[in-house]
């Protein structure tokens, strides 16, 4: 199941600090499946996370034009990308639910 989660990374840079907003998917991995004497039929899945839309003031960036604006290689843009919508993704509260409800 894919989640839709925004955050914000704030890099440093010589005359300010910039604040890039970040929109992306967020798949959780999943535990591998087991059978009935509990051995692994399958590979567990890690988790996933990519962005799907960068801005910054308002103006859409790809993923290369702020590597080379910030002078990231991919490597580091990927996992500041995905350590911060992982984060995100952990510290949303989960939706409402009572079992006391009549509908």
């Amino acid at each position: 199941m894919t989640t839709l989660v925004e955050t914000t990374i704030y890099i440093e840079t010589p005359l300010r600090e910039v604040a890039i907003c970040i929109t992306g998917n967020v798949e959780p991995g999943a535990d591998a499946a087991t059978d009935c004497y509990g051995r692994p039929t399958e590979f567990a899945t890690a988790p996933d996370a990519y962005a799907t839309y960068i801005q910054i003031g308002g103006i859409e960036y790809t993923d290369d034009e702020i590597c080379d604006l910030f002078g990231l290689d991919a490597a580091q843009w990927s996992e500041m990308v995905f350590e911060a919508l992982m984060e995100e993704y952990e510290n949303e509260s989960e939706p409402y639910y009572d079992d006391d409800l009549p509908f």
